[in-house]
């Protein structure tokens, strides 16, 4: 067990007091709640969330430290995402160790609100309480309305598409982007000034009880950046996608991504779609979403999978459907890979040579030739690479990279076989 003072190194030490004083420090996930509510009379008994990442508030360590039975419950308005934090516990370390003063979680949540939008968290239950009231009073969300759909649970949500950021509308995607810090690694909030930004909010549509009044909760947004690509032509970027935690696991996510697809597919101006430094579990998504509406492409018929990727691939996910070519690449590969009999030993050899000597074309290069190029690998990935550039390691790094994308593979192909978009 770690002491206070190996974890406190700008605080005095508690090192032979007698015990270690472990009951004063807890994982950030664990005592962090997150609660989003309609009105004030549903606060205690809303569902709670836990983040899945605390590090950008409490430090790379995710602890907090100062207090025992720490509970702290952030309560977000479900149409403006205004937030009210409260914090329980029953005692400080300070009661035990005087000289020891307990974090400010009310400074470390602050400290990570923009400059611009301090009013975002609000520190009075009434001041909260009349947010509540106020959302109530908000009609259409901005924007123009692009798609909606029904989710397994018979919930409705609609997506608008926002191309003109106003006033309101930055503090609202502010707002809404402090749950990024909470759930995607390395967040950070957008510049909202940006002209190439597009903002594509969903929101479960519901009705006030009692009367017939519509209310949009936020559930979800998505990000993009549009660069250019060549002449007229943009290439937009996902910069960022979240969904609130109380709609995952139902589908949803992957019908928000359709109808994002949906849109972009319309424009002539888009060559095709990027994600800048994905998480797993946007790749993961991503080629669910990708495989399906590849699957209806004659080009990708089980036979055409079966003589390798081809140029005309390419072609017609890039033009149909915006898919840059790297990733229709992996499509190809996990659709071939779902229609191969792994029981058949020379099926399943062929394909194992067609993925690896895709996989082996980094390691052909010259280091020098990869600092020249700026190709984007992180620094473990090229570290990969230029190992694998040793003919003695060649083999075994492969071997590695081949069972990895085969594991990635696995989960789309699962889902595939599972799920209908």
């Amino acid at each position: 067990m770690v002491a206070i003072g190996d974890f406190m190194s700008d605080k005095p030490s508690v090192s032979g007091a007698g015990d270690d004083g472990s009951e004063y420090k807890v994982l950030g996930q664990e005592v962090i709640h997150l609660k989003f509510v309609s009105d004030a009379e549903s606060m205690k008994e809303a569902k709670s969330y836990h983040p899945e990442f605390v590090h950008q508030h409490f430090g790379d360590a995710e602890t907090i430290v100062g207090y025992k039975n720490l509970k702290v419950t952030l309560y977000y308005s479900d149409q403006s995402m205004y937030i009210y934090p409260e914090i329980e516990y029953n005692r400080t370390i300070k009661e035990k160790y005087p000289d020891i003063e307990p974090d400010d979680i009310i400074v470390k949540l602050k400290e990570q609100l923009p400059n611009w939008q301090m009013d975002a968290m609000v520190f009075s239950l009434d001041e909260f309480k009349r947010r509540l009231k106020e959302q109530k009073q908000m009609k259409m969300p901005e924007g123009g309305q692009i798609g909606s759909f029904c989710s397994g649970d018979d919930r409705v949500f609609n997506v608008f598409k926002v191309t003109e950021c106003t006033d309101a509308f930055d503090k609202l995607v502010t707002r809404s982007q402090t749950l990024a810090l909470w759930y995607i690694d390395a967040a950070d909030y957008t510049d909202n000034s940006d002209i190439r930004f597009t903002y594509y909010f969903i929101y479960e549509v519901a009705e006030e009880p009692g009367t017939k009044e519509k209310l949009y909760k936020v559930a979800g947004y998505a990000i993009l950046c549009n660069y250019h690509a060549y002449l007229d032509k943009i290439r937009p970027r996902v910069a960022q996608i979240l969904l609130l935690p109380q709609y995952r696991g139902k589908g949803n996510g992957a019908k928000f991504l359709q109808v994002l697809y949906n849109d972009l597919v319309t424009q002539e101006r888009v060559v095709d779609v990027t994600a800048e430094d994905p998480a797993d579990s946007f790749l993961y998504l991503r080629d669910y979403v990708d495989c399906t509406n590849c699957q209806n492409l004659p080009e990708f018929s089980v036979e055409n999978l079966k003589n390798g990727y081809s140029s005309e691939m390419k072609d017609v996910a890039r033009s149909k459907l915006k898919i840059n070519p790297r990733q229709s690449r992996r499509v190809y590969e996990i659709l071939r890979y779902m229609n191969t009999n792994t029981k058949d030993a020379a099926e399943l050899k062929e394909y194992r040579i067609d993925v690896k000597r895709r996989l082996e074309l980094p390691m052909k290069r010259n280091p020098r030739d990869w600092n020249r190029m700026n190709c984007g690998l992180n620094t473990e990935e090229l570290s990969l690479v230029l190992q694998g550039s040793d003919e003695k390691n060649k083999f075994t790094m492969l071997d590695q990279m081949f069972q990895q994308t085969m594991e990635e593979y696995k989960v789309t192909v699962r889902r595939l076989k599972t799920y209908r978009l």
